[in-house]
């Protein structure tokens, strides 16, 4: 059998390629078994550092601002100590002008008979006019008023302020009292307009 020239140097180069290709794998393989290789890179693998887990940030913390220490209260001042010398324009207790100086015109201030020092006196009584419905019927009574007595003693102004039996007895002593003269209440030496309180008692006999 005849081969043909061209047939036979085309399979001595592959023979040659084969050849060489396993020559190459035997020097990279340089004699060692797979499973030892693999063993030897998982060693170094594990033999390398673990690197430091990172650290948390503390946060900043805030200063509390300190508090002041309390100061001293300073003292407060004695103003008594300096007004021992001074005139402030008060009238002297003692002089009888505490009424003039405090009250000023004291011809429009009116006062109780409890706040004077000297009360209105009666110094002129008009006999009150018994009712003859009253008188008829043996009807007895009171009438309690309120009365204004002016500077010059005369009765200013009346009001009833209780009445038994009522309705029977105010008109007949409210024209009493209009007659009545006083000596009027004086305060610090003065004279003064006083409220006062006045009962007229109704008896037959």
């Amino acid at each position: 059998m005849n081969i043909p020239a061209s047939l036979m140097g085309g399979l001595s180069m592959l023979m040659g390629s084969a050849s060489v290709f396993s020559l190459l794998v035997g020097l990279n393989l340089g004699g060692t078994d797979a499973p030892e290789l693999q063993e030897r890179v998982s060693i170094a693998l594990d033999a390398a550092p673990k690197p430091p887990p990172p650290k948390k940030k503390e946060r900043p913390r805030k200063s509390r601002p300190k508090k002041a220490a309390p100061s001293a209260r300073a003292p407060l001042p004695n103003l008594g100590a300096g007004l021992g010398g001074l005139d402030l324009g008060l009238p002297n207790p003692g002089m009888g002008g505490m009424a003039q100086g405090l009250l000023g015109d004291v011809s429009d201030v009116i006062m109780t008979q409890d706040t004077v020092d000297a009360p209105p006196r009666a110094i002129a009584q008009a006999q009150p006019v018994y009712p003859t419905r009253a008188r008829s019927k043996n009807i007895e009574g009171f009438v309690t008023f309120s009365l204004r007595v002016g500077l010059d003693g005369s009765v200013e102004e009346i009001r009833v302020l209780d009445a038994q039996p009522a309705g029977v007895f105010e008109q007949a002593g409210k024209t009493a009292l209009l007659d009545w003269r006083f000596e009027p209440a004086t305060y610090e030496g003065l004279p003064v307009a006083t409220r006062m309180q006045q009962t007229l008692q109704f008896k037959l006999q």
